[in-house]
């Protein structure tokens, strides 16, 4: 719309999938394991503004979303909005494992030790598939409404992959769950990401829930 000068404005820059939402799409999608939430698809819809350059990111051609769907390289459907995008996951009706521990005023030692072995067994799937999260903690693990709940890993915003990303050596997480090296890594160190995972496992997921320390 023209201004009072009758001057047009430039047009708003197309909002750009960031580097982690990428890695959210590119490292989730192909791990499929029943500790792992299943990853479905990005949904959406509108005038591929936004679609465009996830494609570009993901290595694809362009994509016009306001006439249809679109598939990058390998494959995924992506539907997106000029704003938004929707990623639509396995649906945990559990909850997660946050609100699960402060309703049961925290685990006995069992308990903890079952939610525990769950995670290692996913982590060690991921690790496996050469992904590494870098963000597990409690509110990042979801369960199903089993009566004996199983646990589903879920949110890989932070995740990195061993062979198609850089090592891990950036500060990256929830502050109060960070892992050592994560604290003290500085520009141009890297660390491990897998052994990070499994201190976070520990100490920041499976301790507290024991000792009641959220």
């Amino acid at each position: 719309m023209p201004t009072p000068h009758g001057l047009t404005p430039p047009p708003a820059p197309a909002p750009q999938v960031t580097k982690y939402v990428e890695r959210e799409i590119l490292n989730h999608r192909d791990l499929v394991h029943p500790h792992i939430v299943q990853f479905k698809e990005v949904r959406g819809g509108g005038d591929g503004q936004l679609a465009g350059s996830w494609s570009a990111a993901a290595g694809g051609g362009p994509c016009d979303l306001g006439r249809g769907p679109c598939q990058d390289l390998w494959g995924t459907v992506v539907f997106l909005t000029p704003h938004y995008l929707a990623i639509a996951m396995e649906f945990a009706s559990g909850g997660d494992m946050f609100e699960y521990v402060v309703r049961k005023n925290g685990l006995k030692e069992d308990e903890a030790r079952w939610f525990f072995q769950q995670l290692i067994v996913g982590l060690d799937y991921c690790h496996k598939m050469g992904v590494v999260n870098r963000d597990i903690k409690l509110e990042n693990t979801l369960l199903d409404s089993s009566p004996r709940p199983l646990v589903k890993i879920c949110d890989f915003g932070y995740s990195k992959h061993e062979k198609f990303q850089s090592a891990p050596g950036s500060r990256v997480g929830t502050p109060a769950y960070l892992a050592p090296e994560v604290i003290l890594t500085t520009r141009g160190k890297t660390y491990d990401g897998k052994i990070a995972d499994i201190w976070w496992v520990w100490r920041r997921a499976v301790w507290p829930a024991i000792w009641r320390e959220i």
